[in-house]
């Protein structure tokens, strides 16, 4: 992570607040290492090659600001402890 993301991590928690951005960073951390693993399989790119991170938390941040109340209600009704 550079200065940049940590910027767009922070706009992120302005926009989505609390609990959604930090869904929205955990979703783009989970389609951006998804993405790496397909390219380092596919040979597209190396351990060592960069990877941006920004277009992966904007997605993130989409993905939340569209369902992350459903996402989180069925987090929470699946791990729901009895």
């Amino acid at each position: 992570m550079g200065g940049g993301d940590i910027k767009l991590a922070a706009v992120t928690g302005l926009f989505l607040g609390w609990p959604h951005a930090p869904l929205g960073l955990f979703l783009g951390a989970c389609v951006g290492g998804l993405l790496a693993i397909i390219l380092l399989l596919f040979g597209l790119r190396g351990r060592k090659d960069p990877l941006p991170f920004g277009p992966f938390i904007a997605i993130g941040t989409f993905i939340a600001f569209l369902y992350g109340a459903e996402i989180i209600n069925w987090y929470l009704q699946y791990f729901q402890i009895n």
